[in-house]
């Protein structure tokens, strides 16, 4: 909590804008400041919730893995490591879960499974439509998973009105 203080006070000394909402997370606000831009943005966070809202020649991340030097991260790489189009990024969150933000996922269903199932039916609707296709285990764990509140957990809300702590920014 120190360290927060500080480094809020450091950014109004150096004339940085601080945006902040009660109920919501830093990804809530740099989504909702990434779509009311018409500007190239680029994060620096190691939060793959992000890279939901990554675009090619408009939207970038840098990231630092352990003992790494900052690399730079992209909506074509995110597609390659995530192994499914980005338009599918939140299905697959929404069935692994997050373990960073306490959302546990489907029971049973990991990274692995998501992926070949949004690969085949291409999306979560589609999986549910076509359960009778899929094995018993997955039907029963798909039925007894709380895709609603996931999926509410998981999304990111891009649609804040945000107030800068700079006037001359507004």
């Amino acid at each position: 909590y120190f360290q927060f203080n500080e480094i809020l006070e450091f950014c109004e000394q150096v004339g940085l804008s601080i945006y902040k909402k009660e109920l919501y997370e830093a990804d809530d606000i740099i989504a909702s400041l990434v779509k009311q831009s018409n500007e190239l943005c680029t994060i620096v966070t190691n939060d793959k919730d992000l890279d939901q809202i990554l675009q090619t020649g408009r939207v970038g991340r840098y990231y630092k893995r352990q003992g790494n030097p900052w690399d730079f991260y992209g909506q074509k790489q995110a597609e390659i490591d995530w192994e499914i189009p980005q338009s599918l990024f939140e299905a697959k969150k929404t069935l692994v879960g997050c373990s960073t933000d306490c959302i546990p996922g489907c029971k049973g269903i990991g990274p692995i499974t998501a992926t070949s199932l949004l690969n085949e039916f291409g999306s979560i609707e589609n999986i549910l439509l076509n359960k009778d296709k899929l094995s018993k285990s997955l039907q029963t764990k798909l039925t007894n998973f709380d895709l609603e509140l996931n999926r509410k957990l998981i999304k990111l809300v891009d649609d804040l009105t945000l107030v800068s702590s700079r006037r001359d920014f507004q």
